[in-house]
C-alpha cells in the first residue's frame, strides 16, 4: 500500500514538473523578444539618466564636436543640446584627457601677427607670434597643458584691442578675452576649474565658431559643420562678449 502511495505521489510530481517546464519553455520564445526589448530600453534609460547627471555635475562634454549647420549640437555624452547658435549658454566640463594627456592641435590660421591653432578634441585655442612659435612648420601636432601658468597665473600680451574687448596670450598659447585692456597676469577663476566653463557664441571666424565664457574669457572653437560661413548663425550673433 505504501509503496503504490509512493507511486502515485511520484507520478503526479513528475507531471508537475513536465508542465512547470513546458510553461517556462513557452515563456521563453516569443515573449523573450519583448522581455529583451524591454530590458535593452530600460538599460539606455538608466544609462542616460546617469549620463544626464553626471553632465548636471560636471558640465556637457564636447570631443571632436562639430557646430551642425540649422540644428542644434548634442553633447557627446548625455544627447542634450548645446552650444546654442544665438544668445543661450552651455556649460562645458573640463576634458581631462586633454588636460592631463595632450591636446590635439590643428592649424587655424593667421591674424594680429599670430599664429592660431585649435584643439579638435575640446575646442581650445593657442596663439603664438609669428616670430617666436615653436610649431610654425606643422600643420597639426600635440602639446601638454602648460601646469605652471595654470597655477600661478598667465603672463600676457595683448593680441588685439577691439571696441568691446581685448584679446590677450600667454607665451605658453593660451588666449583670452577680456574686458580690461592693460592686464598683465590673468588666472582661471576658482569657479571655472571646479564648475567647467558657461559659454556663449561670440563670432564666426573662417572655418570656426568661437565661444566664450561668461566668468573667465576663455575661448572654444569648433569647426563648422559646412564648410562655409553660415549667414543664418552670423545673423543670430550678437555683440561680442567681453568679461
Amino acid at each position: 500500500m505504501a509503496a503504490k502511495l509512493r507511486g502515485v505521489v511520484t507520478n503526479r510530481v513528475r507531471e508537475s514538473l513536465k508542465n512547470l517546464i513546458d510553461q517556462t519553455t513557452n515563456l521563453t520564445q516569443e515573449p523573450s523578444v519583448v522581455k529583451s526589448s524591454s530590458s535593452i530600453k530600460m538599460i539606455r534609460r538608466l544609462a542616460l539618466a546617469r549620463f544626464s547627471a553626471k553632465c548636471t555635475l560636471l558640465g556637457h562634454k564636447v570631443d571632436h564636436t562639430r557646430i551642425a549647420r540649422k540644428a542644434c549640437t548634442p553633447c557627446v555624452r548625455c544627447g542634450a543640446a548645446i552650444l546654442d547658435q544665438g544668445p543661450g549658454t552651455s556649460r562645458l566640463a573640463h576634458t581631462l584627457s586633454c588636460f592631463f594627456g595632450r591636446h590635439h592641435y590643428v592649424v587655424c590660421g593667421k591674424r594680429g601677427q599670430h599664429n592660431e591653432y585649435i584643439c579638435e578634441r575640446c575646442g581650445h585655442p593657442l596663439l603664438f607670434e609669428l616670430g617666436s612659435d615653436p610649431y610654425s612648420s606643422r600643420n597639426e601636432f600635440k602639446k601638454k597643458v602648460s601646469y605652471v601658468c595654470g597655477l600661478l597665473g598667465h603672463r600676457v600680451h595683448v593680441v588685439k584691442k577691439g571696441p568691446e574687448a581685448t584679446e590677450y596670450a600667454c607665451r605658453c598659447g593660451h588666449s583670452f578675452l577680456k574686458a580690461q585692456s592693460d592686464l598683465k597676469v590673468i588666472r582661471h577663476p576658482l569657479r571655472c576649474v571646479v564648475l567647467g566653463h558657461y559659454v556663449r557664441v561670440n563670432n564666426i571666424r573662417d572655418l570656426w565658431a568661437e565661444y566664450v565664457c561668461l566668468r573667465c574669457g576663455h575661448p572654444f572653437c569648433f569647426k563648422l559643420t559646412a564648410y562655409e560661413l553660415e549667414r543664418d548663425l552670423e545673423s543670430n550673433l550678437e555683440q561680442p562678449l567681453h568679461v
